[in-house]
Formats: C-alpha cells, sequence, structure tokens
C-alpha cells in the first residue's frame, strides 16, 4: 500500500468518466467499457437510480490505495481525456507496491491505460504525419 493517498476526487473523476464510456460511442470508450465489463462491474448509465456498481467500482480503487471508506460523487464530470490519463497514471504509481500490480482490478486499470494512450498517441498530429512503413 502507497504513503500516498489518492484523493476521492480523483478516483471520483475517474470513475465517473468510466461511467460515461457505458453510454458513449467514442472511438476507445467502448473498449474501456469492455475492460471494465471483464473485471465484473456493469457502468450502464441509468437515469433511474445511482449506479451501485459504480460507487462499489471506486470503493475497490480505494481499497488497492487504502482501507478508508469512498463515496462516489456524480457531480465531478472532467472529462478531458489527457487529465483523466495522468489521474490514472498517478492511481496507479501509487498502489504499484507489493502484490497490488498481480490483482485484477491493478491489471484492468493498467489496460485502460494502454486503452488511453494508444487513442491519445493516434490522435496527435505528429503520429498522423509519420510513415507508415
Amino acid at each position: 500500500m502507497s504513503s500516498f493517498i489518492i484523493q476521492d476526487e480523483t478516483i471520483n473523476k475517474l470513475v465517473n468518466f468510466f461511467v460515461t464510456c457505458s453510454y458513449s460511442k467514442e472511438e476507445f470508450k467502448p473498449q474501456i467499457t469492455q475492460e471494465i465489463n471483464k473485471y465484473g462491474y456493469d457502468l450502464n448509465y441509468n437515469q433511474e437510480d445511482k449506479n451501485p456498481d459504480a460507487n462499489n467500482l471506486g470503493q475497490r480503487m480505494k481499497v488497492l490505495n487504502n482501507f478508508d471508506l469512498f463515496k462516489q460523487d456524480e457531480t465531478l464530470n472532467e472529462y478531458e481525456i489527457y487529465q483523466i490519463l495522468k489521474s490514472l497514471q498517478c492511481f496507479l504509481y501509487q498502489c504499484s507496491e507489493g502484490n497490488i500490480p498481480k490483482d485484477k482490478l491493478y491489471i484492468t486499470l493498467s489496460n485502460i491505460e494502454k486503452i488511453l494512450i494508444s487513442y491519445i498517441v493516434s490522435n496527435l498530429d505528429e503520429f498522423k504525419k509519420a510513415k507508415w512503413e
């Protein structure tokens, strides 16, 4: 367990971003939803009631970093993709001690990190201009 405690605000941004992926067809987002579903959480958006799996995912992420209780805050809806990636990388780094990198959720979040990196890089102008050789 890390000595640096990830703030609930960061976990909320990530969880809420993952929820938006469940109802967005935007390029990479279905891949993220598939990763979360493989882990066993269904974050499909439901306007009638709050999604318990979203709060459970946040709680599980909190346990990877420390053992406090987590409460989802659905109002944190910052989805700037670069910040999401940076927040996810910070979270993974802070949870990378001991056996945690072998944890199924940690692996799922690492896979999501790769999806985000691939999406960002493939949309850079420099990458688009590079030759396919």
